[in-house]
């Protein structure tokens, strides 16, 4: 099992370091609900541990609340606290919260939005005043930060797809890992990114961001091909070498299950694709069209004598998805063929859930790594190149599809094929997964040689 999971929602919050003790810090974009990255951040803890026992871990995430009771360690905003919309701009500019209000407030948001030229004036202005205000509490946030960080000798930033601009443009990750890093070798703090994912960078001034910060480390390493290119391609200088998702490098679980076998389960791991309530540019006829295409391909796997369960890894914004798909099913099993996935909030039910099924379809990168991690022939939705790349990486690349171009048929031969291969795939992926975890302990021994210098 993963450790730094739901057993340390029972452990105490560490005690300030003692005399002697390392301490390092690890920066993720964690405490969304996202089990793909509350993964990556366990990984790097139990590692960390096993390499250096008595080692102080302090944290900088989204949320640290959800950090400190989920993992048991010590955190402190990656970012200052956004300021809450309230009055006039909260709805004008919110559809979401101006369907929620009431009355003759909800009424006058619909109209304002009805008139496009003024809901856009609107809009630039409420953008402005939030820049405004951001500008001024930022240098208060920095100065605490640095506080919080000083005390550590290493800062990893810890994988993920954290060099993007998709989600707040320049000033969301790439302004983060530009100041985080700035921060880093004011106070004398060794930098290490580890298996970071790089794409899209659309900004000129996110690229600047992202390249100023992979310079000023001190280790950087990528996890895929694409990732590394990407960064040469900004001009950082010097090796950018790939390195596996640290997820590979988190203890699981034995996959085996007692689970009668009488018809094959199959999961489905959906992802909002296109859903304005997530992604970051909606079109409503791309993802009704994806969901429909889901729904009729879990027809099919019941009708060739399968078991469907849908499953989510981002708690948040997959439930949505899998609550649409079970309306464009419209009642068509009753029989308990298709299913909701246990209830689950953390990465060991997430693992658990996983071990129960013979085969996998997932759209999202890390319900298809930590199927691999787990051996479970998976057939992968590509909605990113670095999923891609990913089943590329363990031998597999065959079994890629790319989402915005699926075909039911098409998605059907794969899967007979995959299920037809399955023991062979698996041989394949058990081969590839011990080189890759055996290149993830070379790494950690390398990021932490950084303790020793200076």
């Amino acid at each position: 099992m993963p450790t730094n999971t739901l057993s340390a929602k029972e452990e105490k919050i560490q005690t300030p370091a003692r005399e002697g003790r390392q301490r390092i810090a690890i920066l993720g974009h964690v405490g969304t609900q996202n089990l793909g990255d509350e993964a990556i951040l366990a990984a790097v803890i139990q590692n960390l541990r096993v390499r250096l026992p008595d080692v102080e871990i302090d944290c900088f995430t989204a949320r640290p609340e959800d950090t400190e009771l989920r993992h048991g360690i010590r955190a402190f905003p990656v970012r200052r606290p956004a300021t809450k919309a309230y009055g006039p701009n909260a709805s004008l500019c919110s559809p979401d919260a101006a369907h929620s209000a009431s009355g003759t407030w909800a009424r006058l948001a619909d109209r304002i939005r009805a008139r496009p030229q003024l809901y856009r004036s609107l809009k630039s202005i409420q953008a402005a005043g939030a820049a405004l205000v951001r500008a001024a509490c930022e240098p208060a946030f920095l100065i605490q930060s640095y506080r919080n960080l000083k005390r550590n000798r290493l800062l990893i930033i810890a994988g993920s797809q954290q060099l993007n601009d998709a989600y707040g443009g320049p000033w969301g990750f790439p302004y983060t890992l530009f100041k985080w890093t700035l921060l880093a070798k004011l106070a004398g703090t060794r930098v290490g990114f580890l298996s970071v994912g790089a794409g899209p960078l659309t900004s000129s001034l996110s690229r600047w961001f992202c390249r100023c910060a992979l310079s000023w480390a001190d280790y950087r390493s990528y996890r895929d091909d694409i990732s590394s290119l990407l960064a040469q391609r900004l001009g950082v200088r010097g090796e950018n070498p790939v390195v596996p998702d640290l997820v590979y490098s988190l203890s699981m679980a034995d996959t085996h299950s007692s689970r009668p076998s009488a018809r094959p389960v199959v999961g489905i791991n959906p992802v909002p694709f296109f859903d304005g309530r997530y992604w970051p540019t909606e079109d409503r006829r791309i993802y009704e069209d994806y969901v429909q295409k889901i729904a009729n391909f879990a027809k099919w796997l019941v009708d060739t004598g399968h078991q469907v369960v849908l499953f989510p890894t981002q708690l948040r914004a997959d439930p949505l998805v899998i609550d649409d798909i079970r309306q464009a099913l419209n009642g068509y099993s009753s029989q308990d063929s298709i299913r909701i996935g246990s209830a689950f909030r953390d990465v060991e039910g997430l693992i658990q859930q996983l071990c129960e099924m013979d085969l996998v379809v997932a759209n999202r990168y890390h319900g298809i790594l930590l199927s691999i991690a787990l051996n479970k022939p998976v057939l992968g939705l590509a909605y990113h190149d670095k999923s891609t790349a990913l089943l590329t990486q363990i031998g597999v690349g065959e079994y890629a599809m790319d989402v915005k171009d699926l075909d039911l048929s098409q998605m059907q031969a794969r899967f007979e094929l995959l299920e037809s291969q399955a023991k062979s795939v698996k041989q394949v992926m058990l081969d590839k997964i011990g080189k890759l975890r055996g290149a993830l302990d070379r790494q950690y021994d390398q990021v932490l040689a950084l303790l020793d210098r200076g």
